[in-house]
């Protein structure tokens, strides 16, 4: 029987991402990401909003270049919206001498994982006040 663990999300960066230099000379990225849902209560027909908050993690290895390191300091930004593609991972650790588990994504470029910018881009100055803004959309690169 195959096994399938894949966790594909797109929301919104809490905060700038964590740059943890670790001693194998490795940098990991630690951020947090929000979605929500929205929708009408069918009681009171107010509007409602659940937010959920995910953990990702990505390690780069020392040996990448600084283009993916200028990359992700450039997206990985407050309030910015990006999809991530990696595996759902837990880990233990003991905090005041009680055992907790942390559960988080992991983004592994080489095992196919991605992050990817969600932004709109101007891509021609309106010519006139009354034409509408032409927009183009990033479309995120999905690693296959």
């Amino acid at each position: 029987m195959a096994n399938l663990n894949t966790a594909q999300i797109m929301g919104n960066l809490g905060n700038d991402a964590e740059i943890q230099k670790l001693s194998t000379g490795d940098t990991k990225y630690t951020f947090s990401l929000a979605t929500s849902d929205k929708w009408k209560d069918k009681i009171t027909g107010e509007p409602r909003t659940l937010t959920e908050w995910h953990r990702v993690e990505t390690i780069v290895k020392s040996t990448a270049g600084e283009g993916i390191h200028k990359f992700y300091k450039d997206i990985l930004k407050t309030g910015k919206n990006i999809f991530v593609l990696g595996k759902l991972r837990s880990s233990k650790y003991e905090l005041d001498g009680v055992s907790r588990i942390k559960h988080y994504i992991e983004v592994n470029r080489m095992a196919g994982g991605d992050i990817q910018p969600l932004e709109r881009k101007p891509t021609a100055t309106p010519t006139s006040q009354t034409q509408p803004e032409n927009v183009e959309y990033d479309e995120p690169q999905f690693a296959v």
